[in-house]
């Protein structure tokens, strides 16, 4: 996962080079709390504020998340664009299905006034809520009949063969509340791959003297070993992520600027307009510079410079790994008239922080080894009560 926190600052210097003429002072955050910046003005249309909610993304229906959005509103309300502010805190990242929906709903949403006088823009933060509509609703129950999601095994398990049983508590709706590893594969990633995907479940529900009761169940996911199709497609895609070794210094981190050999290809004004229209704004950065998200076998965050001096300009940072660690690496293309990308690299290294090394991307060429025993203790899982 790129690490945002890293890059918030990254263009601290580059960002200069940006400079939207005439825009001034970036407004401050503001609260979402009712009345926070009085009345609403006399000149704005008539309505009431409103925030629906999101419509939930039915492949994700068993399953709870909390998107935090930045929200641009005018003076009377209308949220004028909204862009995802990743949550540093957070075990993990929401699916991108849940972002794109917080996205798609805030963007309809009318605030409260959010400041007073002449401004004529403001920003709020928001967290959108996504609680399953089917967990213990018993009247929805049966509208989301008994399903399996197959799991997603590790990169350097596609070559072992295994399985690992687990115990499994379901509610009186059928969604699991509870599992426990009782077997475990001898690979604690494969064990977490499949409480990951046994937690999605859905199961029959079970009646007793004519009411649906709560109960266990015993379940063995099974991880054969993959075709060598499989492997030399995940081969392909680890290929695409190796980079040559990177010195870490003395402090333990490596250089912010690490300069990716990847190519970005493509024309840039036609890569601008597809992310605009398909990838996830991300608040990161400098307002004054769009960032965007994109999702795929390779998670990739763009910088979007199409404003002031040296335009367009692109800044792509992707993960790799140098096969003992893991790091962010950056592309830049400038495209602006003569002399006006001079210094654009050296802005970037001035700007980006130095990296704390994490663990490597996993190679499908080198198989992961058996590390629970026995005695380690049972992984388990639990539904967070609502």
């Amino acid at each position: 996962m790129i690490r945002f926190r890293v890059l918030a600052h990254a263009l601290a210097a580059a960002a200069t080079l940006a400079v939207c003429a005439g825009a001034g002072a970036q407004p401050a955050t503001q609260s979402l709390a009712p009345g926070a910046g009085g009345p609403m003005p006399a000149d704005c249309p008539p309505g009431r504020p409103s925030r629906q909610p999101p419509r939930y993304p039915q492949s994700l229906v068993d399953q709870d998340a909390t998107v935090v959005v930045l929200l641009k509103a005018d003076r009377c309300g209308f949220v004028q664009d909204a862009l995802w502010e990743v949550d540093e805190a957070a075990n993990a990242e929401p699916e991108e299905a849940f972002v794109r929906a917080a996205l798609d709903a805030a963007k309809k949403w009318r605030l409260p006034p959010l400041r007073t006088g002449e401004s004529l823009e403001a920003y709020a933060r928001a967290p959108v809520e996504f609680i399953s509509p089917s967990y213990l609703d018993y009247e929805r129950c049966d509208q989301h009949r008994k399903r399996r999601r197959d799991p997603v095994r590790p990169v350097g398990t596609l070559a072992v063969e295994s399985a690992a049983r687990l115990t499994v508590d379901v509610n009186e709706c059928g969604w699991v509340d509870s599992i426990t590893v009782a077997a475990s594969s001898g690979y604690s990633s494969l064990d977490r791959a499949a409480l990951d995907a046994v937690k999605t479940w859905k199961f029959e529900r079970q009646e007793r003297d004519g009411a649906f009761v709560s109960s266990q169940h015993s379940v063995t996911v099974e991880f054969p070993k993959e075709n060598l199709e499989a492997i030399e497609a995940a081969g392909r895609r680890w290929r695409k992520t190796h980079v040559d070794h990177v010195a870490i210094g003395v402090d333990g981190k490596i250089d912010g600027y690490v300069s990716d050999p990847q190519p970005i290809t493509g024309d840039t004004i036609e890569i601008i307009e597809r992310l605009r229209r398909e990838a996830v704004p991300v608040a990161v950065g400098p307002r004054n510079v769009r960032a965007y998200r994109e999702w795929g076998d390779e998670i990739i965050l763009w910088y979007v410079m199409d404003r002031g001096a040296s335009v367009p300009a692109l800044i792509r940072f992707r993960n790799v790994s140098d096969g003992k660690k893991q790091f962010a690496a950056t592309r830049w293309r400038c495209e602006a008239g003569e002399g006006k990308c001079d210094g654009f690299e050296g802005y970037l290294k001035k700007g980006l922080h130095r990296q704390m090394p994490r663990p490597p991307i996993a190679s499908p060429y080198e198989p992961e080894k058996p590390d629970v025993s026995e005695a380690a203790p049972k992984m388990t899982w639990r539904r967070k009560s609502s």
